[in-house]
């Protein structure tokens, strides 16, 4: 048994780079404008902060300046700069010329060296009220040097011009804020950063327009950031790593680290963890990473205790040492799920697992001998396994060639029901092995067939029970209650306590219906159907229908020509569904590949849970408050998915995330699963070999995910209460609760029985 699966997801939570960047030149820069969402404009008027220094700057004119912190440019660290009266900073040179070039230009490299062009041209900020201010605004390591040139003129007069570069300790970028722009007619001039003869960033070179505030390159205000690349950065190995553990076990583990500077970076590490974490990470607290290359350094986790999905999160706090980067957190995200395979036998095959309300009773099919009564060599019987006794019940002794189908079990794990071909009812016969629906009384060892010569299908989740195994829905194409179905594929009602059929669709076109489920009172349902019984699906395709078990189908949900939707199922509350579909139900959502939703019962408004143009996902099952679905799933949906073969996927609605629960690197996967209305467990079957040398046959196993979060329906003596995952809680009032009397029950369907037959016979009037 594998005592615990720990999905740790690595991801950068550090500042991610606009949508829009110019090209990165050979020194790791690009640029950036205010024009971009990201980043806006941000004058601050430092001449009138009192303790700015005043820079004596004339016509022709360089001051050295300290910057007052080391700041990186272009790989190499300055903590002093020239300032030229032409609106430039250099870090190499003093020199002084006004006559602009197109950078990077050896020219330009020459006259200016390494160097920041606000505005290079022909300026003389000591003309009429010009004036030039420096100032270190903020603390360590987070300062920011800002050099503000107020009223600045072109040389003999004319035009203002009022910028100020902002240069920032911490992340090494660089930002010029133009307030107001002239250039005179008939001169050059060139906005850019420059670190040589051949790397540099042209923003603009051209001649200016004579014109005030609306330049060439833009119209003020107006501002420009330039960033370094160089960074230093988890690959994409640590970024997507998974880890598996048990619980109170310490896993070994490498992260890796990517340079893109030029020289040794020295790199300090903090291994963190957020409030109610009950987990550790531990590993070397400084490293040193070379030029341009990748470090790995070893780290442990140690999980104590598992917690809710979203909740569960230690960091490792990643800093530069010499603050040549921008300190970042990389997100430790554990997703513990405890994982047992509990059907063992590698020659046998077991699937359709299906689990009661609280995931304590599992029913399933399995060629396997689980107990010790009889049992045919190869056939597929019938088994609940009981979790808390670790206890299987076995409820066939098939004999070959006949077989059991669909499978199902009631909420409260006392009833189950199946579509077989067997004969094993002694009141009624089944000699012809026709498809008959088979009634369960797992506390008293019985079996009842509902009815004879019924040829029930046999698809994949084709019953469905409520909570309590008073109400039983299957699909049939006999005439059940009474009314002509002409030999139509319906879905029919079976109430126990009163031994009656309702059918509860009107679908009669000869098609096929696929799929039910049936919420937590028995009162709502969901299926899918290729009729056009509302006039809107003429190329009859299969869709997603609501219906009531008082008064019938209700509403078709789904509307594509092209596409088949399915796979429905219903929260226990009956407020949502989800379902797989191949059509485009969203606004650009993908078409021809299967995908995910989840849609509101009442409002009928529907959600995409995945968009993969490429790989299927489906056969999703969702909590009962609608809260969560989880689902099957051959897509690499957070790049987890390694081999692209089907795994389980979990969905919560509520923080719009998704986290993979399984992953096994082979072509085998999951064949499909249920989600406990309790939320608390996912039991799946699948050909892989989840719990490491169990299956290594290949075969079809049940294996159970438990530990998730139990965010849904806590059934009470009067109530349903839910708890979601901010831990807020609902309550709803049911209607039908497991005490409730067979009377009362009786009478609810026998009213329902005369509300269907009245809606049908008006129906083919």
């Amino acid at each position: 048994m594998v005592r615990g699966l720990v999905v740790l997801l690595l991801s950068v939570l550090s500042w991610q780079v606009m949508a829009f960047k110019s090209s990165i030149d050979g020194g790791g820069y690009y640029y950036i404008d205010s024009n971009e969402s990201n980043f806006s404009y941000n004058f601050e008027d430092i001449s009138i902060e009192p303790s700015s220094t005043l820079i004596p700057l004339s016509g022709d004119d360089v001051e050295t300046i300290n910057i007052g912190f080391p700041f990186e440019f272009y790989d190499s660290s300055y903590t002093s700069l020239y300032l030229t009266s032409k609106t430039v900073i250099s870090f190499t040179t003093n020199n002084l010329d006004y006559n602009p070039e197109t950078i990077p230009s050896s020219g330009a490299f020459t006259k200016l060296g390494s160097s920041i062009l606000g505005w290079w041209g022909d300026l003389n900020p000591s003309l009429i009220g010009g004036q030039v201010h420096a100032l270190v605004k903020g603390t360590a390591p987070n300062r920011r040097m800002i050099i503000q040139f107020t009223n600045t003129q072109v040389w003999g007069g004319g035009g203002n011009i009022t910028l100020q570069f902002k240069l920032f300790e911490n992340t090494n970028e660089i930002e010029v804020h133009y307030q107001n722009l002239y250039g005179a007619n008939g001169q050059d001039y060139t906005i850019g950063i420059l670190k040589d003869a051949t790397i540099g960033q042209e923003v603009w070179f051209g001649s200016g327009n004579g014109n005030q505030n609306n330049q060439p390159p833009f119209s003020t205000p107006f501002a420009i950031k330039y960033i370094n690349q160089s960074s230093v950065t988890p690959t994409l190995n640590s970024e997507k790593m998974i880890v598996r553990s048990g619980i109170g076990i310490t896993q070994n583990r490498n992260l890796e680290l990517e340079s893109t500077f030029n020289t040794a970076i020295d790199v300090e590490l903090q291994y963190l963890t957020t409030v109610g974490v009950t987990a550790t990470v531990n590993g070397p607290t400084s490293i040193t990473i070379n030029a341009n290359s990748t470090l790995s350094t070893p780290f442990d986790v140690t999980v104590l205790e598992g917690n809710d999905l979203k909740d569960n999160k230690v960091l490792i706090r990643v800093k530069s040492a010499d603050n040549l980067f921008t300190t970042f957190d990389i997100a430790v995200q554990l997703v513990i799920v405890e994982t047992e395979q509990f059907t063992m036998n590698e020659l046998a095959s077991s699937y359709q697992a299906k689990s009661s309300y609280d995931a304590n009773k599992v029913i399933f099919l399995s060629n396997d001998a689980l107990t010790a009564e009889p049992k045919s060599p190869g056939a597929a019987d019938l088994y609940v396994y009981d979790v808390s006794n670790n206890t299987y019940q076995q409820l066939t002794n098939i004999s070959n060639p006949d077989q059991c189908y669909a499978v199902t079990i009631s909420g409260d794990g006392k009833w189950a029901a199946a579509v077989c071909d067997i004969d094993i009812d002694p009141s009624r016969s089944n000699v012809d092995a026709s498809r008959e629906v088979f009634l369960f009384d797992l506390e008293n060892d019985t079996v009842k067939q509902i009815a004879t010569d019924m040829s029930a299908t046999t698809d994949l989740n084709s019953l469905a029970l409520d909570y309590t195994g008073e109400t039983l829905l299957f699909i049939s194409n006999t005439n059940l209650a009474g009314i002509d179905n002409s030999g139509n594929y319906e879905i029919y009602s079976y109430l126990r306590s009163a031994d009656i059929f309702v059918q509860l669709s009107d679908f009669n076109a000869g098609v096929n219906v696929y799929g039910l489920d049936l919420d937590f009172r028995g009162e709502k349902f969901v299926t899918s159907s290729m009729s056009d019984v509302f006039g809107i699906n003429p190329n009859l395709k299969f869709q997603i229908f609501t219906g009531s078990t008082k008064t019938g189908i209700l509403k078709q949900l789904t509307m594509d020509d092209n596409f088949d939707s399915g796979f429905a199922k219903i929260s226990a509350n009956g407020e949502y569904l989800t379902f797989s579909s191949y059509a485009p139900l969203i606004a650009g959502g993908a078409s021809g590949t299967g995908n995910v939703f989840i849609a509101n019962f009442e409002s009928a408004v529907i959600e995409q849970i995945t968009n993969s143009s490429t790989l299927d996902s489906g056969y999703s099952d969702i909590s009962a408050d609608g809260a969560r679905v989880v689902f099957v799933s051959r897509e690499s949906l957070n790049g987890d998915n390694l081999s692209s073969n089907a795994e389980v996927f979990l969905f919560s609605r509520l923080t719009s995330t998704i986290s993979q629960l399984t992953e096994i690197n082979d072509t085998e996967g999951v064949l499909g699963l249920s989600y406990s209305e309790n939320g608390s467990t996912i039991n799946f079957y699948g050909t892989a070999d989840w719990q490491a040398g169990s299956n290594t046959a290949g075969n079809p196993q049940i294996f159970t995910l438990s530990g998730l979060f139990e965010n849904a329906i806590v059934k009470t003596a009067s109530n349903v209460s839910t708890k979601d995952d901010v831990g807020t809680i609902r309550t709803t009032t049911i209607t039908t609760e497991e005490t409730a009397g067979a009377i009362s029950v009786t009478w609810m369907w026998l009213f329902a029985l005369l509300t269907v037959l009245v809606r049908i016979r008006a129906r083919k009037i």
